[in-house]
């Protein structure tokens, strides 16, 4: 089990939704924040290349409950799109992505996002 801490911000389904209604292009700069932010991480983290199908455990740990969880989990296509453009994923499809779980909590102090990537064998 490899595993990454990200405290980078990423953006809800509900800021993504409205920033699209705002102006077409505003979603993809957030999106491309987002991205650019996790990838530039990973890096700083020595990210390698995963080449095994892998299981995704995601860590959601938020300031406060204002969100809902499913709002928040939205984020994970940022995650897994930033795994790929990082290189550590070939392809976040279902060849290379068995399936993930997400967890929630609460710190004020120290929000983030823990993701354990679980490589699964090739058998």
């Amino acid at each position: 089990m490899i595993t990454y801490t990200f405290l980078t911000s990423l953006p809800t389904l509900n800021e993504y939704s409205n920033a699209e209604r705002r102006h077409r292009h505003k979603a993809a700069a957030m999106k491309k924040k987002a991205e650019n932010g996790l990838v530039m991480e990973l890096m700083i983290m020595g990210a390698k290349p995963i080449a095994s199908q892998v299981h995704l455990h995601y860590q959601w740990i938020m300031k406060d409950k204002r969100k809902d969880k499913d709002n928040i989990a939205f984020a994970q296509k940022f995650v897994q799109d930033a795994l790929v453009k990082a290189g550590v994923l070939r392809n976040d499809g279902w060849a290379e992505v068995d399936g993930f779980t997400h967890h929630f909590s609460v710190n004020k102090e120290i929000p983030c996002l823990i993701l354990s990537i679980e490589e699964l064998s090739n058998e």
